[in-house]
């Protein structure tokens, strides 16, 4: 990943190059709002390729213990616990470019409109340099799209897209599978609550047991996952109740 100066006709321009080797026009070098977007453009790039090279690691882990150990959902469980403990996991939708919102870009305003100000008080207004910077961050991202559309394409076809696919394939389903067992406790302990208002943790557990012949130590990971979660909470020692 770089930034390079192409001279043609005498005149000098930026150039970002990504690290799989894509060349996107930045504009010309004796230009500061060039070398402003190419250093806006490198950071979250930057920041997107310490995401891709973290996900990469903990997907060929996953797949290398899959080949040496049996893998449970609750050994697999707990090394999602420790994927998502990084903040910068990427498992959100990518953020968009954004010029940095200081006063040389714009000011922040009372929001005007009645309905928005509910949950967003204040708004930004960017001026005209900062209109000017951010068309040019919105044309350089509709071309990166593009070029992710392509090489998703061609990764299909790759042996390792095939086995990171494969990876993340059986990650869904396991999180599936944690999401079914989830409501199927959360629906028991939902009707016990009805009759009782709080749930006795041993009663619980019985009940489950009985219900779905699950055993006590699967009962326990599922509800020590919930409370973690804030879904459960103990309003006292061995009762459970509904967040």
């Amino acid at each position: 990943m770089r930034i390079d100066i192409k001279e043609v006709k005498n005149r000098k321009y930026l150039q970002f190059v990504s690290r799989e080797g894509k060349i996107l026009h930045i504009g010309s070098a004796s230009d500061f709002d060039s070398w402003l977007v190419a250093a806006i453009l490198w950071n979250e790039e930057w920041k997107k390729e310490s995401g891709q090279k973290r996900r990469d690691f903990f997907d060929n882990i996953e797949y290398e213990m899959g080949r040496h150990i049996s893998l449970d959902s609750s050994k697999l469980r707990a090394f999602e616990a420790v994927r998502l403990r990084d903040e910068h996991h990427p498992e959100h939708s990518p953020k968009p470019l954004r010029v940095p919102k200081i006063d040389l870009f714009g000011h922040i305003e009372e929001n005007s409109n009645a309905t928005q100000r509910r949950y967003r008080q204040f708004r930004w207004c960017p001026n005209e340099w900062g209109l000017q910077i951010q068309k040019r961050l919105d044309e350089i991202q509709s071309k990166e799209r593009h070029f992710q559309r392509k090489s998703k394409d061609v990764e299909r076809f790759t042996e390792k897209g095939k086995k990171l696919q494969e990876i993340r394939t059986q990650r869904m389903r396991i999180r599936e599978s944690v999401l079914r067992e989830e409501n199927s406790v959360l629906s028991v302990l939902c009707e016990m609550e009805k009759r009782t208002g709080v749930v006795r943790k041993t009663e619980l557990m019985y009940e489950l047991t009985r219900r779905h012949k699950t055993s006590q130590e699967e009962n326990e990971q599922i509800l020590t996952g919930l409370l973690q979660k804030g879904v459960v909470y103990e309003p006292r020692e061995g009762y459970l109740k509904k967040t």
